[in-house]
């Protein structure tokens, strides 16, 4: 082999010069010095510091403007800090809002808890590239929060990365996973937590688990700002080189395709209970809260009022100007009886053609009569465009808690037909 020349020192100078940062650390004072800085790691960490809370900045890949790290993931941090052995990651740091990416390393000095730590500027276009290359290797994205490994014989965790997936995962030293499932389940939210737990149950895993198999749950959990999202929690059993089992936990961020899936069965769930056309609820929905307001009158006591409002002469208004001005006057009707129920806690349905039915929660039928004949002189007087006024008759009772729903719109049908006897344009009580 040729001799190039170079000796030790040599070699370790040039090092040195390719090195941008050099601390040495006292885990056990948490502290930390540079023995070589530049201005970019001393404008971000500074020359000498709290080992704790550099930890926190190059580990959960927070900036200045940020709220800092959820005090409940502040627990882990104790595991983070110290290194049995030779420890090497790509990092990701902020300087004026720019993502800095630099390779740390670090090196156990002693057993007392004293490390160097070596911190080098990568160049983006060959970080762009390896990270590229590790992507297409192993089919991985970036909706991954973090993966872990676990033996569950020997109750270890390891190879975790709490800020994302990546090939040198941060390696929680010392951390059961006993101790690490009973600490994350105070991430999750609430009503979630029964679930999470009897997922992570080491019993369900060996019990439920295939060789090559996965399971999944959805659920909700705090990422590192404290905000809940959604997630998807994925369990799989696979086969180490020497034949032994062991299980991978990863955590994948699915809060956005989430919230457009619940926003979307939200819409879908608004269309089977509302009226198409004038956008109040359909007959199935009006009844179903006319069962709810009677249930509530009889278990506790709160009374309730219905009215049923039905259009004069409407069929004349269809066969004169048209179902499309029909139309008109049904969705501005509306409209209005809306705006005029908007103060009270008010339940509005269409109950079929041109009647519609309004519950009114909290309310006798005293006070309902006087709403409801305030709504018909404002419909009378209101100009429905090209058919210009027209007028409603309004039927008004209140709910007895000895008498079915059946009952209840028996007497509201009454009191409507007595108002629309009585030459229309009116409201009568029931």
């Amino acid at each position: 082999m040729e001799n190039n020349n170079y000796n030790i020192a040599d070699l370790l100078n040039i090092i040195e010069k390719e090195i941008d940062a050099i601390y040495i650390i006292n885990e056990k004072k948490n502290n930390y010095e540079a023995v070589k800085d530049n201005p970019l790691f001393n404008k971000i960490l500074g020359k000498s510091g709290n080992y704790f809370e550099m930890l926190k900045k190059l580990i959960f890949h927070f900036d200045d403007k940020s709220a800092g790290v959820n005090e409940k993931y502040q627990v882990f941090l104790s595991n983070l800090n110290k290194f049995d052995g030779k420890y090497s990651k790509r990092i990701k740091i902020f300087s004026d809002d720019t993502a800095i990416i630099a390779q740390m390393t670090i090196y156990p000095l002693n057993k007392d808890g004293e490390y160097i730590m070596l911190i080098t500027e990568m160049d983006n276009g060959v970080y762009m590239q390896d990270f590229l290359n590790f992507e297409k290797e192993l089919g991985i994205d970036s909706t991954y929060l973090f993966t872990m490994h676990v033996n569950l014989d020997e109750d270890i965790c390891n190879s975790v990365s709490v800020t994302e997936m990546s090939e040198d995962p941060m390696n929680y030293t010392g951390l059961k996973y006993s101790q690490w499932r009973m600490t994350i389940v105070n991430m999750i939210f609430p009503e979630d937590q029964k679930l999470f737990l009897e997922y992570t149950d080491p019993e369900y895993l060996i019990s439920h688990l295939e060789l090559r198999r996965s399971t999944t749950l959805d659920c909700q959990m705090m990422n590192l700002d404290g905000k809940y999202i959604w997630v998807k929690l994925i369990f799989k059993k696979i086969q180490k080189a020497d034949d032994n089992f062991c299980f991978v936990f990863m955590v994948q961020d699915i809060h956005e395709s989430s919230m457009r899936l619940i926003e979307d069965l939200k819409k879908y769930e608004e269309m089977s209970i509302r009226d198409p056309l004038t956008g109040v609820y359909n007959h199935g929905k009006i009844k179903d809260e006319l069962y709810t307001s009677l249930n509530r009158l009889k278990n506790e006591k709160i009374p309730f009022s219905i009215a049923m409002l039905d259009i004069d002469y409407f069929k004349k208004v269809n066969d004169t100007y048209g179902h499309a001005s029909g139309d008109y006057v049904l969705k501005t009707l509306l409209a209005n009886v809306k705006e005029h129920f908007k103060e009270y806690n008010a339940s509005i349905g269409r109950w079929g053609g041109e009647e519609f039915v309004i519950i009114a929660d909290n309310m006798n039928k005293e006070k309902l009569y006087e709403i409801a004949e305030e709504l018909r002189i404002k419909i009378m007087n209101y100009k429905f465009g090209n058919v210009g006024n027209i007028t409603c008759s309004i039927g008004v009772v209140e709910a007895n808690e000895n008498e079915t729903a059946l009952d209840a719109f028996d007497r509201l049908d009454r009191a409507l037909y007595s108002a629309k006897s009585c030459g229309r344009n009116c409201v009568i009580c029931g």
